[in-house]
C-alpha cells in the first residue's frame, strides 16, 4: 500500500507525513487519524526530506496482510477456543468464555505490540521523494 503525502514535521531522523486517507486504509492503526479524511504517519527520514516536501510512503503488502491476520485472527481463535471450552459446561459458560477469549486475544496483542513495532515489515517506510506536480 503506497500513499503520497506532505512532510509536516521533522525531528531526530524522523518525519511526520500527512496524506488523504483512501478507502483501503480501513482502521489498521498504522497511521494516526487527523480529521475525517486525513491521516499522519511517522517514518524514518532515509531520503533527507524537508518540511513541505512530498514523499511516497509504503507499507509492504506482505507485512500489511500479516498484521491484519494477527489483528483479526488472534482474537477470533481465542473466541472460538473460549466458546469450545465453555460449551462443555453450558451455553452461558460458552458465551462468558468466548467473550473472555476475545479480551485475552486483544490483551495479548496489546502486550506484544512493542515487539511487533520494532519489526521493519510492520512499519511504513519512505520510498521516494515526489515532485509537487506529481501528487
Amino acid at each position: 500500500m503506497e500513499h503520497v503525502g506532505k512532510v509536516i514535521d521533522e525531528q531526530e531522523g524522523m518525519v511526520t507525513v500527512r496524506f488523504s486517507r483512501s478507502t483501503a486504509c480501513g482502521k489498521c492503526n498504522a497511521c494516526k487519524l487527523v480529521g475525517d479524511n486525513d491521516a499522519e504517519v511517522d517514518v524514518e527520514n532515509i531520503l533527507n526530506a524537508q518540511i513541505g516536501d512530498y514523499v511516497c510512503v509504503q507499507l509492504g503488502a506482505k507485512g500489511f496482510v500479516q498484521a491484519s491476520v494477527l489483528a483479526y485472527g488472534v482474537p477470533l481463535v481465542c473466541f472460538v477456543a473460549g466458546v469450545g471450552i465453555g460449551s462443555m459446561f453450558s451455553n452461558a459458560w460458552a458465551a462468558i468464555l468466548g467473550a473472555a477469549g476475545v479480551g485475552v486475544g486483544f490483551l495479548g496483542l496489546r502486550v506484544l505490540e512493542p515487539h511487533f513495532a520494532k519489526k521493519d515489515k510492520y512499519r511504513p517506510r519512505m520510498v521516494s521523494l515526489e515532485r509537487e506536480g506529481q501528487v
